[in-house]
């Protein structure tokens, strides 16, 4: 098994959002827009933050780590965050996540 850390790529958004529907279950809160309302949370996570790797097994993302309130740089997910906020808005669901 292969293990390794980059850091978080667009790309990644799709399977972290699939990760973090299965854990807090989105889907209970909207059946239409769960993995856009997981990745609406991903990507404000992400947005500010000082880091963001993701965690590969075997290629595949499987874990995210998330670093705030450092010194340094902060990454801007701002365009990416506002994006998904426009899929997401509308969706009664979004609210009461």
């Amino acid at each position: 098994m292969g293990i390794e850390m980059r850091p978080t790529e667009r790309s990644d958004y799709s399977a972290l959002s699939k990760i973090l529907d299965d854990e807090w279950r989105f889907s209970l809160y909207s059946q239409e827009k769960a993995l856009k309302l997981a990745e609406y949370y991903l990507v404000e996570c992400i947005n500010g933050a000082n880091a963001s790797v993701t965690m590969l097994v075997n290629g595949e993302p499987k874990g995210l780590l998330v670093l705030r309130d450092m010194e340094g740089g902060t990454i801007d997910a701002s365009g990416d965050l506002a994006e998904v906020y426009a899929q997401v808005k509308d969706d009664p669901g979004f609210g009461e996540c």
